[in-house]
């Protein structure tokens, strides 16, 4: 699987290149809500998001967000039989912070 975003898309979701024959692809047509964790390599910080997840046929939006690194994963192209473009629309969270310790609130 390879993250062809460097920015969210205008709607606000992510776009994922993965092998038709991965594991992955084939939960998605059971389950589309997904949980999408990345961590750069050498990075201490990460990011987790959730959402819902729709395979989409490569066409224009392989094309339009293919790079060279994809080529990696895909040596035919945006037009590889093996390539699946997966969107997945980013669901809103509230983050709630709370205390370190469990019990550090109670007297």
């Amino acid at each position: 699987m390879t993250m062809q975003n460097t920015t969210l898309d205008s709607d606000d979701s992510l776009g994922l290149f993965m092998s038709r024959q991965s594991d992955p692809v084939a939960e998605l047509e059971a389950e589309f809500s997904v949980n999408v964790a990345h961590a750069p390599p050498g990075d201490a910080c990460w990011i987790s998001v959730t959402g819902a997840a729709l395979l989409v046929k490569g066409g224009d939006k392989a094309k339009s967000s293919w790079s060279r690194s994809a080529d990696t994963w895909f040596s035919g192209g945006p037009t590889d039989p093996d390539l699946a473009v997966v969107h997945v629309a980013i669901v809103p969270r509230v983050r709630r912070q709370t205390s370190a310790h469990p019990r550090a609130s109670r007297s």
